[in-house]
């Protein structure tokens, strides 16, 4: 489906590396359900989550049923809905009216050492990737 070099990075691009004191956390939000799945999916196929470990928090406008919103991203990503937050919502925007009918969902999993592997497999992707540029750019000359 999609291989682990890949899913860094999508990871790398998209996702969120922060370590905020002691609290660390992987997470991706998006409004496509194919880019949520396949961050799910690599987070369990390469680093051994569970899917019922993960949870999940929306940002809808206020016009949004809540209840609605989570229980379509619920089905579509597989996760149980009891694994969602309390959902932020925002005032509606004339702009953002109708764009994103469920809203964005940010899915979030806390444990430490998974973000600390994922930090370290980025960097090693990192360096292969400099490396290779500096062997094209050499070839360039």
């Amino acid at each position: 489906m999609i291989t682990k070099r890949e899913w860094l990075i999508l990871y790398w691009c998209e996702g969120d590396k922060s370590r905020r004191g002691r609290t660390c956390k992987v997470a991706l939000t998006s409004t496509d359900p194919l880019l949520l799945k396949l961050f799910i999916y690599g987070l369990h196929k390469f680093y051994g989550v569970n899917i019922k470990d993960l949870r999940c928090r929306l940002t809808i406008w206020e016009n949004i049923d809540e209840k609605e919103a989570i229980n379509f991203w619920s089905k579509e990503l597989g996760i149980p809905s009891e694994n969602f937050w309390k959902s932020y919502i925002r005032k509606s925007s004339k702009i953002r009216k109708g764009k994103h009918p469920y809203g964005t969902c940010r899915v979030i999993f806390n444990p430490a050492k998974v973000l600390d592997q994922i930090i370290r497999d980025l960097e090693h992707l990192k360096r292969e990737l400099t490396e290779k540029l500096k062997i094209e750019d050499e070839r360039k000359v």
